[in-house]
């Protein structure tokens, strides 16, 4: 397979995202994102850009408790596209419900997830009459390693499910994977990841 493109992501020392950017084949920034976060470490903001441009920000807020309590979607032009209310988390602070309003108010989509130790495991979304219109299935392996996955898309005409599994072909010193390959329905190897750390220094 030629490599298509080249991923980065970048923490503080207290294990918190800072950025992330995607490169192209040519070494070309196609998009990145900064993370901001609240002293507690809850995600503040994310702030989004695409060939060099501002594509939008998506802005979050906590109540007193440091709890998520909402978030505001705007777009590149700085203009309000949606905003969150009901947002629920988990004991790892990862938001676990939510229901997304467009900008007058009226409801545009609502959203369940569960995650195991943090890691996203399932996911059903509705529309903005409540009904079912994807869903998001993983399934984890003895190292906790996301093995397969089980997309459901239905639309007005179609119901579309795909699944994907994951084999881990290696793994570092410290127990993380260096390299993935993804296999489509039919077992056709269709993407390999790999990836290397670089570590903060251990106290």
């Amino acid at each position: 397979m030629d490599s298509c493109c080249i991923d980065m992501q970048q923490f503080d020392d207290k294990g918190y995202m800072q950025s992330t950017q995607s490169k192209d084949s040519k070494g070309t920034v196609k998009n990145e994102t900064t993370v901001t976060h609240y002293e507690g470490g809850q995600v503040k903001e994310y702030a989004n850009s695409a060939g060099g441009k501002k594509t939008g920000v998506f802005s979050i807020e906590i109540n007193k408790d440091g709890k998520y309590s909402g978030a505001r979607n705007i777009d590149s032009t700085g203009k309000l596209a949606s905003f969150y209310t009901d947002l629920t988390e988990d004991e790892y602070g990862s938001v676990t419900a939510g229901t997304e309003h467009n900008p007058d108010s009226s409801v545009k989509s609502s959203f369940a997830a569960e995650y195991n130790k943090g890691l996203q495991i399932s996911t059903t979304a509705k529309d903005s009459s409540g009904k079912v219109n994807y869903t998001f299935k993983a399934e984890l392996n003895d190292k906790n390693d996301i093995s397969k996955v089980t997309t459901t898309t239905i639309t007005k005409d179609s119901t579309t499910t795909k699944v994907i599994t994951y084999k881990y072909d290696s793994y570092d010193s410290d127990g993380n994977w260096t390299q993935r390959t993804t296999y489509d329905e039919k077992g056709k190897a269709t993407k390999v990841v790999k990836r290397t750390y670089t570590y903060y220094k251990k106290d």
